[in-house]
C-alpha cells in the first residue's frame, strides 16, 4: 500500500488529504497541534512539530512513501523539500523550498537570474513608504506599510522575531496579481492569472479574486516569462507553485512565491469552480506516474468574494438560502450572526472568519453588477456604528 505525507492536519490541508484518500492512498499526517478529525481523517497521525524533519524522516522510513502533499504553510515547506531529497521523491527540493521561503535568499536568487526584485533597506537608507515583512513569513502575516520613522519604530518594536529577521523592504506600488503553476515531467504549465481586490493601506488584506484576470497580452506575457525563468531554473521535475506578482513599469516583481498550492479557498474552491481543475489530483498523478487530467480554460469569469464589511453591527438575521438562490451563487459560507460587531480588517483571520461566496458570469461587467447586488443585499442586515 502506498502512503502519502501531509505536513499539517488542519483546515489548510483538508482538501489535499481528502483528494489523496479519494485516489486510494493512505495518508500519514504530522502536526504539532492535535488533528482536527472533524475536518480530516488521516490513516495515521503523529503529534510532532513539522519542524522536526529528521524525526519525521525516521518515522517514515518504515512506510512505502510515494510523495509529500504540497500543502504545508510558510517556512514548513522546507520539511517537504528535505523529505523529497531524503527519500528520492518527486517534488521540490530542499534548496528550492529554502529559497522560496526565505526572502533574503529569494532576493539573491531573483538578482542572479536577472529578474526584478524589491530592494531590502538598511536602517540608514530607507525610502518611505516602505514595507515591513518577516524573513520567513508567508502571506500577509506581520506585513505592514510604514510612511515615516515613527511608524517604522512603532511597528518594528512590536515584532516578536518568530519568523526570522524583520526586513524593511522597498514598497513596490503597482497592480497585484495571483498565479498558479504546475510542473509535470519538467514542463511548465501556467494555470491562470487572477486579479485581486485588496483593502487600503497599510494592511492590504485580500478581499476578492477574479479568475481569469482581465489583463493585456503584453502584461500576461511579462508575468508568464518571469515565472517561467524563475521556476525552470530550479530544475524541478514535478511541483506546484503559487505566486503573488506586482506589475510596475512593464516589469513583474515576484513578491511572494511558494512550492505549494494556494490557500484562502483558492485551490479548493475558486480554481475548481472556474475550470474544474484539481491541482492536488494533478500532482498526485505525477507522483504515481499516471496520466494527467486535462488542463482546461474557462469561458466565464469566476469571482471569490470575502465578506468585506468593517466597523458595523449586524442588526438582523438574513435568509442566506434565499440570497444564494436569487443570485445563482455557486458556493457560499456566511458566518456573521445577529448582534455581532464586525471590526476593522487588519489580518487574514478577520477576512476568513466572515465568510465568502463564489459567482460566475460570461461577462465581466455583468459579474461586477451581480456582485454589487449581492453586497447590497447582505448589507440589509447591517447598520453602521
Amino acid at each position: 500500500m502506498k502512503y502519502i505525507v501531509s505536513l499539517g492536519a488542519g483546515e489548510e490541508q483538508a482538501f489535499a488529504i481528502n483528494t489523496a484518500m479519494s485516489k486510494g492512498l493512505k495518508v500519514i499526517a504530522f502536526d504539532m497541534k492535535e488533528c482536527d478529525y472533524s475536518l480530516v481523517k488521516p490513516d495515521l497521525f503523529y503529534n510532532i512539530s513539522i519542524h522536526e524533519k529528521e524525526k519525521i524522516a525516521d518515522i517514515l522510513s518504515q512506510y512505502d512513501i510515494c510523495g509529500v502533499l504540497p500543502s504545508p504553510v510558510g517556512r514548513n515547506v522546507i520539511t517537504a523539500g528535505y523529505l523529497n531529497d531524503y527519500f528520492g521523491l518527486k517534488g521540490p527540493s530542499f534548496s528550492c523550498c529554502d529559497i522560496c521561503s526565505d526572502k533574503l535568499k529569494n532576493n539573491k536568487y531573483l538578482e542572479k537570474n536577472g529578474l526584478a526584485f524589491p530592494q531590502i533597506y538598511q536602517k540608514d537608507n530607507i525610502v518611505f513608504p516602505a514595507i515591513l515583512k518577516p524573513q520567513f513569513g508567508s502571506g500577509s502575516k506581520d506585513v505592514q506599510i510604514v510612511y515615516n520613522e515613527n511608524e517604522l519604530d512603532e511597528v518594528y518594536n512590536k515584532y516578536d522575531g518568530s519568523y526570522g529577521e524583520y526586513l524593511i523592504q522597498e514598497y513596490i506600488q503597482g497592480v497585484e496579481y495571483g498565479c498558479d503553476i504546475v510542473i509535470g515531467g519538467g514542463e511548465f504549465h501556467f494555470l491562470n492569472i487572477r486579479s485581486k481586490q485588496i483593502t487600503p493601506e497599510p494592511y492590504r488584506q485580500e478581499l476578492a479574486y477574479i479568475m481569469p484576470a482581465n489583463i493585456s497580452n503584453q502584461n500576461y506575457n511579462t508575468i508568464y516569462n518571469t515565472l517561467n525563468i524563475y521556476i525552470n531554473n530550479m530544475n524541478i521535475d514535478s511541483a506546484v507553485f503559487h505566486a503573488d506578482i506586482i506589475l510596475k513599469n512593464n516589469e513583474a516583481y515576484i513578491i511572494d512565491i511558494s512550492p505549494r498550492a494556494a490557500g484562502l479557498n483558492i485551490t479548493s474552491k475558486l480554481i475548481i469552480s472556474s475550470c474544474g481543475f484539481n491541482i492536488y489530483d494533478y500532482y498526485i498523478n505525477q507522483l504515481l506516474n499516471k496520466p494527467n487530467p486535462k488542463i482546461s480554460k474557462s469561458n466565464s469569469y469566476t469571482l471569490l468574494q470575502y465578506i468585506p464589511f468593517e466597523n458595523m453591527c449586524v442588526d438582523k438575521d438574513l435568509d442566506i438560502s434565499y440570497i444564494q438562490n436569487k443570485y445563482k451563487i455557486i458556493y457560499m459560507e456566511y458566518n456573521i450572526i445577529k448582534n455581532q460587531y464586525i471590526g476593522k480588517i487588519t489580518n487574514t483571520s478577520h477576512v476568513l472568519n466572515r465568510g465568502f461566496y463564489i459567482i460566475e458570469n460570461q461577462s465581466l461587467e455583468e459579474l461586477y453588477i451581480q456582485n454589487n447586488k449581492i453586497l447590497d443585499e447582505l448589507t440589509g442586515g447591517i447598520v453602521n456604528e
